[in-house]
């Protein structure tokens, strides 16, 4: 059998299933609940295609494949055709498998199920959650069990007995589109797919190994065969990504008997002499794959949501002893103070106090889960309510303690969450003060805390488990889930530096919360600022946990904190999402996972980084970064570039002094922006800054806005984007979105 997947359409078309039961008449695709496939559009069965552009079946140019296209050129609102099947059954089916590919400008997909798994349900996945390399097919397998969202969109509305499928196509990254845009979407070989025998794996059980000549990870695998009778299973990797690892399989031809599931271990390992050449980090990855009688159509995968997992083989960065987070002088210091050789450091006042009512508090984390922090507010009086202790939500409107149980559900939940949250923020408090002063009752406070949630979370359930976007055990969502979790991989960093945990107390942190969570932030993908959140969590939890392929993935992976930089960041460095304030959420855990990263010996702090640091001091009028300013100190110490002098002294307030080549003028292309300076120093400086293309993430298109300052103070205001939910099917013109031209009433 030929090991890939890409290289099969061949023999898919050949092996498609002979399905004269489903009819080959265009337009009507019948159920049927006996068979393992259901094709939808393949080469022998076509669908009816409807929608709001128009779409045709073509051959592709490159490979010979039938598919059906979508092209359209500057178009005005996305892109959507559908087709609608007599219902079928899709709880006995695993996997809605097609192949894509995108040709012509940056454009996202998103792909619906309407009508299931209610008549008025539906699932959605939105393909831009994998790597698009432009004109390549893509290999999709879309779990029929948890999608992106679709447990809280709107319900769809599809006629009685049949589900719909539809795509939906838009152009994406509008700054580097070309005047008029290209959008050509191909879809092919669309079928709903059940597997006879599924391949599965748990990634938190991944081990490293260094023997003889070999060093690499092991990779636990199961095989299960779901039928009544016995099956023939090949097992095989795909090599084409490998060129100093390669895999091992135990077993590549298995005989499953009936109902039988069978462990088998992937290897993927490198010479050691190669491991001691390359980087820290550096890594491989390979897909693994199964199929049952040498049958195409029958190709699984380990996939979860719509993310397929495949082996990583990493090098371990060098041993270290923890803290490992921390610069080496830091972490000698700390073990002095530890040892009594040492003066405790200097600790805030305000820190200290916080700290010690720490210490009364029961580390038991409450039982309510899922609060959503949005919610934690009195409806009464419409008072913001703020976290001083457990049981203790002040509201700000009414200057008193109020007890939530008179509230509803969901302001309760949302006071827990803030329950939770301090107790993982006052855990790394914890470890931070016992590390500074060398109080280890600190370190052992902290310790319990940790302890609670390595005993509770296994038993946590999902917030929602059909849906990746709500894999969380404490949190309302997995974004809710990172800010919760990421400081506990930092306390316990410090807390085993600190020596109070027993070797067994260490595994049950490690194996009960940190791989855990992080392994469920992994899950789930999102964009710029929260993909940074859930990359930072994943990227330190593993270093401390010690599993390198995790700690791999966070910084090189697909949707890793390299590849972010290039997808989420414009060429100057800005943020798609033209959000000061959001191009710092994204910054802040982007330095600390590179900070933790560099500590542990890995090289992060490199030129592609530092264009997120220039972006906003360059974009700024007075040559000052607007915010997150002790972050500049880290870039400062780590690039020494003068351009960032300015910030750095406004951090330790020092006076401010002009920069060293004087206020000269920026010009950035990639974002749209050009700002003129002209004077000597801050009371004769004068700038104009003209927002001349830059979009907007979320919607609206900035045509023309200049903004004028005088000796710091703004003449004029700036609209930067347009609200949320705002409703459009093109650009924005509205006021709202900038100073556009109008030429005969028409948007120009």
């Amino acid at each position: 059998m030929r090991r890939g997947i890409s290289s099969d359409w061949t023999r898919v078309l050949i092996g498609i299933i002979t399905c004269s039961a489903l009819g080959m008449a265009m337009g009507r695709v019948e159920a049927a609940r006996a068979r393992p496939v259901v094709p939808v559009e393949t080469a022998k069965v076509r669908a009816r295609w409807s929608g709001h552009v128009p779409v045709r079946r073509v051959m592709d140019e490159a490979t010979g494949t039938p598919c059906i296209e979508y092209a359209e050129s500057s178009p005005q609102r996305p892109g959507e055709f559908w087709t609608e099947i007599e219902r079928v059954d899709l709880d006995r089916y695993d996997v809605l498998r097609f192949r894509w590919k995108m040709a012509g400008d940056p454009a996202t997909a998103t792909v619906s199920i309407e009508g299931y798994p209610a008549p008025d349900g539906r699932r959605n996945y939105y393909l831009f959650k994998r790597p698009n390399p432009p004109g390549q097919w893509q290999d999709v397998w879309l779990d029929l069990r948890q999608d992106d969202d679709g447990v809280v969109l709107e319900k769809a509305q599809v006629p009685a007995g049949k589900i719909r499928l539809r795509f939906q196509v838009a152009l994406s990254d509008m700054g580097q589109l070309p005047e008029r845009p290209q959008i050509r979407f191909r879809v092919a070989n669309i079928r709903f797919v059940r597997y006879p025998v599924t391949l599965s794996g748990d990634l938190a059980a991944v081990t490293t190994f260094r023997d003889g000549e070999r060093a690499g990870q092991r990779y636990p695998l199961t095989l299960t065969n779901r039928t009544e009778k016995p099956q023939n299973v090949s097992l095989w990797s795909e090599p084409a990504d490998l060129r100093d690892f390669s895999v091992a399989l135990s077993e590549e031809r298995v005989r499953l008997r009936p109902k039988e599931t069978r462990r088998v271990t992937a290897e993927i390992s490198v010479p050691v002499e190669r491991a001691e050449a390359l980087p820290p980090l550096a890594c491989e990855q390979a897909g693994v794959f199964a199929t049952v009688n040498e049958d195409p159509d029958l190709i699984t995968t380990w996939y979860e949501g719509f993310l397929l997992y495949r082996l990583v083989g990493a090098v371990p960065p060098p041993e270290r002893p923890a803290p490992c987070l921390l610069p080496d002088e830091e972490a000698r210091a700390g073990r002095e103070r530890l040892a009594g050789r040492a003066k405790p450091a200097a600790v805030d006042a305000r820190r200290l106090a916080e700290a010690n009512q720490l210490l009364e508090v029961s580390p038991e984390p409450p039982d309510t889960l899922h609060g959503n922090p949005n919610h934690y507010f009195d409806p009464r009086t419409n008072s913001v309510l703020r976290f001083h202790a457990p049981g203790k939500h002040w509201s700000e409107k009414e200057k008193k303690y109020i007890d939530l149980t008179a509230l509803p559900e969901q302001v309760q939940r949302a006071g827990a969450y803030a329950h939770h949250c301090y107790l993982s923020s006052g855990a790394l408090k914890l470890a931070e003060v016992g590390w500074q002063t060398g109080d280890r009752r600190y370190s052992r406070k902290a310790a319990e805390i940790l302890l609670a949630y390595a005993r509770h979370y296994p038993r946590y359930a999902y917030a929602r488990p059909a849906g990746v976007a709500f894999r969380s055990k404490v949190g309302w969502a997995v974004l809710q889930e990172s800010w919760w979790y990421r400081p506990l991989p930092r306390a316990l960093d410090l807390v085993r530096a600190s020596g109070v945990l027993t070797t067994e107390e260490d595994r049950t942190i490690v194996d009960g919360v940190i791989l855990p969570a992080a392994t469920h932030l992994r899950t789930h993908r999102s964009v710029a600022n929260q993909q940074a959140e859930y990359n930072s969590g994943v990227g330190i939890g593993a270093l401390v946990a010690g599993h390198w392929p995790l700690a791999a993935e966070a910084l090189h992976g697909e949707y890793g904190l390299r590849a972010q930089w290039k997808r989420d960041f414009d060429a100057d460095g800005w943020s798609v999402e033209r959000d000061t304030s959001y191009h710092f959420a994204a910054l802040k855990p982007f330095v600390e996972m590179a900070e933790a990263y560099e500590n542990a010996g890995v090289h992060v702090f490199d030129e592609e980084f530092k264009r997120l640091f220039d972006a906003p001091v360059l974009q700024s009028p007075d040559l000052k970064s607007p915010g997150f300013t002790d972050g500049y100190v880290t870039a400062y110490e780590r690039y020494r570039d003068p351009l960032y002098l300015r910030t750095v002294a406004v951090a330790r307030r020092q006076p401010v002094s002009p920069p060293s080549g004087g206020f000269t003028n920026s010009i950035l292309h990639a974002s749209g922006l050009t700002v003129l300076r002209a004077g000597a120093d801050d009371a004769s400086l004068r700038t104009v800054s003209v927002n001349w293309g830059s979009p907007a993430h979320r919607g609206g298109k900035v045509m023309l806005d200049p903004k004028a300052t005088w000796k710091g103070f703004p003449l004029n205001e700036r609209v930067f984007r347009i609200a949320y939910g705002y409703k459009q099917s093109g650009f924005s013109y509205t006021a709202a979105a900038g100073n556009s031209l109008v030429v005969d009433g028409k948007p120009s």
